[in-house]
């Protein structure tokens, strides 16, 4: 499953979707988020994988990523630069086979910038 920022429902005064990285950026308020419906055709377990730059000065802000009744904390890891993109696991949550809501916020009011976001991915697990 791949909850992409093109397909996001985006909230807050100041995230913004940026075409030319396919990301959401800007993300520098408590109040900025990301929403999407996601259909879940098989429940089990799924690692959480997270598609996304941090400028290394810039990390160390957390995030909540919320899908349907699991929350997941992380620390936004530095990748380099804004431009230096990574797709790295945070976890993993257990999900039913149905429509759950998702949401990914910063855990409280970004230091600078939280993230610039292009994907989750929902991978099953390895039995």
């Amino acid at each position: 499953l791949e909850l992409a920022a093109s397909s996001a429902r985006i909230y807050g005064p100041r995230i913004v979707f940026e075409s030319n990285h396919n990301n959401l950026g800007f993300w520098s308020h408590a109040d900025d988020r990301a929403e999407w419906t996601v259909q879940v055709a098989r429940g089990g377990e799924y690692e959480v994988w997270i598609e996304y730059a941090c400028d290394n000065a810039t990390a160390g802000n957390e995030f909540l990523l919320t899908l349907g009744t699991e929350t997941l904390r992380g620390v936004v890891k530095g990748t380099g630069t804004w431009d230096d993109y990574a797709t790295t696991k945070f976890g993993s949550v257990t999900l039913k086979a149905e429509t759950v809501e998702g949401a990914f916020a910063s855990a409280a009011s970004p230091r600078s910038f939280l993230i610039d976001l292009r994907r989750v991915i929902l991978k099953p697990a390895a039995r």
